[in-house]
């Protein structure tokens, strides 16, 4: 059994969360990844001499003596192999599920649980076994500091649990407050408006109205449970068209318990394809405790899912308003959605799903995450362009959903660089992507959180700051890790470069500069190429490169640059070196090419895929409830 980080356990005379400064002083190494935390433990006994071993790239680029940058001891081979090998492995667990009758309505959700354990899979690769026989201590972020956060909360005495000299200390600590995906901004209300237009208001006042109006009214029930901006962009139209609007909140829901029959039956059946895999890597004590959290994430994922099996029964019986005649997401679980899909079926509701977000048509590493991804659970599958429906369409895990259709993006693409140029703000924008996997993050990048760190400051030192024109770097907004980053520091170091909105959403900013910089295939790329500024795209060659097949369109529809060519830096400071007038002279005849990129890559040329989602859900809905969704 593993210890769950609020208990208080003796572990070989030690006290798990009641370390006393003797208890300290005796430990020969220390996994820490807060500098803040470090200096606090420092005064409570912890000998100077003692390692860190830290995934935080502060504490890895501090300076200190004796840190040891945990990811450096796994192998980039190994990294390449988990990444490659995730759709078979989810396969081969949804398989074994489906093939034990009482196990086979829970199969994808055991399958999606098997891709989401892999980053504590490369966690635990990262333990020895004399982590498990010398004495350690973790030092963890306190849960009542102001400001905590989830992503802050490092696995390590989980996955150390049984070792035989371990202690567990907490400190307060006030995390940074340099960025944040949801801290204040000062985004003007025009500029808001001018960005998101009418849509978001609307679907507000729409689900107001329809909570205050009785239920028997409206053409049928369209409920939402999780948004994006095409999702409520549709909900607007089937509002509009009479329909009545609700929200489901799926987030939390209490677990039903599952009896030790079927408990004992998944382990049967699933922990020989566990063990297969986590014992390439782990130590076996690493690979008991990663097996062991696997099945209580499991458990309880299944209980809920049991719960959410409850809760449509009563949704489709009539004991609530009325039968949902369509439900709308941009992210199906299977906790929420497989035990839907056959209630759904039986009562000709259709579950429609929206793209999540833009980089599966363009990165080179996203296909090894199917599992996961909207058509798994769906009827139907609404895309922003072909070459994600195509994605969708080799989907293997999506055996009952063939319906995409490519509708386009939502409005706020369309909008994002309409306003002025501010004569203020820095010409140049650089847009990061600097997301840390840190220690839950569904990556597998073939180079770790410090390697992408070392780079962004070379490109800071190396290029930014040595351009004749003022600079924005934005950061990326979410906080991975409590310290102030690295990056981010050596950006305000700088003295071309102003760090720019690091509480602000992007779209609210790219109308502002005249050339925008950035770097990865995500999906902060379609805002800066729908905004038709200049745009610069750094094309990394790794996890995030850009598949081969829209290589040649990104070279003819962005200032293409290559970080595997040597002197990819030195080029970028010649190009960006240049008056801005001449970059906007030659993006003015990247036109075409830009036009081509935008329909290949990212959307629909035209406004309205709110409206085409909206009309074929109708189409579905109207005539008669067995009829068939266009294609």
């Amino acid at each position: 059994m593993t210890l769950n980080a609020s208990e208080t356990a003796d572990i070989s005379g030690c006290m798990v969360n009641g370390a006393d400064v003797q208890g300290l002083a005796s430990v020969s190494a220390v996994f820490c990844d807060s500098l803040e935390v470090l200096q606090a433990a420092r005064e409570r006994g912890l000998k100077s001499e003692a390692r860190i071993l830290t995934m935080s790239p502060a504490l890895a680029l501090s300076g200190l003596d004796n840190v040891e940058y945990l990811e450096a001891r796994v192998p980039t081979d190994v990294m390449r192999w988990v990444h490659g090998s995730l759709n078979d492995f989810a396969a081969a667990v949804v398989s074994a599920a489906r093939s034990e009758p009482c196990l086979a309505e829970h199969a994808l959700l055991a399958g999606q649980t098997a891709m989401l354990i892999n980053p504590w899979m490369l966690k635990a690769a990262c333990l020895t076994e004399n982590d498990f026989r010398e004495p350690r201590a973790v030092l963890l972020v306190d849960e009542a500091s102001p400001s905590y956060s989830a992503s802050f909360s490092a696995p390590w005495q989980t996955l150390l649990a049984g070792a035989q000299k371990l202690l567990v200390e907490r400190f307060p600590v006030t995390p940074t407050c340099e960025r944040s995906a949801r801290g204040e901004s000062d985004v003007s209300f025009l500029n808001r408006l001018a960005v998101a237009g009418p849509d978001r208001a609307l679907y507000r006042l729409l689900l107001a109205f329809w909570r205050a109006m009785p239920c028997g009214l409206g053409k049928g029930e369209i409920i939402v449970t999780k948004e994006n901006e095409l999702v409520k962009e549709t909900a607007v139209q089937l509002g509009l068209r009479g329909y009545r609007l609700s929200e489901i909140s799926v987030n939390r829901i209490s677990a039903e318990q599952l009896n030790e029959e079927k408990r004992l039956t998944f382990r049967q059946v699933l922990e020989p394809i566990l063990r297969k895999r986590f014992s390439r890597l782990l130590t076996p004590k690493a690979e008991e405790n990663l097996t062991d959290i696997f099945f209580d994430r499991l458990f309880s994922a299944v209980g809920r899912q049991c719960s959410w099996k409850s809760f449509w029964s009563a949704k489709f019986s009539g004991q609530t308003c009325r039968r949902p005649s369509a439900i709308l997401t941009n992210f199906p679980t299977a906790e929420v959605f497989e035990p839907l899909r056959s209630i759904a079926e039986r009562e000709r509701c259709l579950v429609a799903a929206f793209q999540h977000g833009v980089d599966r048509e363009m990165a080179w590493a996203v296909d090894q995450k199917e599992i996961v991804l909207e058509n798994v659970l769906s009827d139907v599958l609404f895309t922003y362009n072909e070459a994600s429906r195509n994605v969708a369409l080799r989907n293997r895990f999506a055996t009952n959903c063939k319906n995409v259709a490519a509708v386009g993006m939502p409005r706020d693409y369309f909008r994002v660089g309409r306003s002025r140029i501010a004569a203020e703000a820095p010409p140049i924008l650089f847009v990061s992507t600097l997301l840390y996997r840190s220690y839950n993050q569904l990556r597998f990048e073939e180079r770790s959180d410090l390697d992408k760190a070392r780079d962004e400051i070379q490109l800071i030192e190396e290029v930014l700051d040595r351009l004749p024109h003022r600079v924005g770097y934005k950061p990326y907004p979410a906080l991975r890790f409590p310290d102030p980053d690295p990056v981010i520091a050596a950006a305000l170091k700088a003295g071309s470069v102003e760090v720019l909105g690091g509480h602000v959403d992007l779209r609210y900013m790219l109308n502002r500069h005249r050339v925008l910089v950035s770097t990865r295939a995500t999906s902060t790329i379609g805002w800066c190429v729908m905004s038709k500024r200049p745009f610069v795209f750094i094309d990394t060659g790794d996890y995030f490169r850009i598949q081969p097949n829209m290589r040649d369109a990104f070279i003819e529809g962005t200032f293409f640059f290559d970080a595997t060519c040597p002197t990819w830096r030195s080029d970028l400071r010649h190009f960006l070196s240049r008056p801005l007038q001449d970059i906007e002279e030659e993006w003015r005849a990247k036109e075409e090419g830009h036009a081509k990129l935008v329909e290949r890559c990212f959307t629909v040329p035209v406004p309205g895929a709110g409206q085409r989602a909206a009309r074929m859900i109708s189409d579905y809905i109207e005539p008669n409830l067995t009829a068939r969704l266009p294609a």
